[in-house]
């Protein structure tokens, strides 16, 4: 009787991210900002710009489009300079709008400085 050969143990292939640690970072800010508008936590969005409510430097102009289907579909975040630029995408019932946001570091966390969005 013959054995079968034992059956080789499975691959694990761990990719490393090809982003550094500051653009995770940045993603990451934006994401929190994000779930804090889809989640109508506005104070929470509010932190992730570095500010809070009545801030008359700052606004949520994203609630305009968000509503309860508003989904991120695609986040991206590209080093330059002294901070990040990150383009993400949402996904609404009214359709898809892409969002530009600049992260920067502030008081030693990383912070949304300026966003903007268009509907294609």
């Amino acid at each position: 009787m013959t054995v079968p050969p034992p059956t080789p143990a499975p691959v694990v292939v761990h990719r490393q991210s090809h982003a550094s640690a500051s653009v995770r970072q940045a993603e990451g800010v934006v994401r929190h900002y994000f779930q804090a508008l889809f989640a109508g936590d506005e104070i929470g969005a509010y932190h992730a710009l570095g500010t809070s409510p009545g801030d008359q430097h700052a606004s949520l102009s994203e609630e305009t489009f968000i509503d309860r289907s508003a989904r991120l579909v695609g986040i991206s975040g590209h080093p330059d300079g002294n901070g990040t630029n990150v383009a993400a995408e949402v996904t609404t019932h009214r359709g898809l709008y892409f969002v530009t946001l600049r992260v920067e570091d502030r008081d030693g966390r990383p912070t949304i400085v300026s966003h903007d969005y268009i509907k294609p």
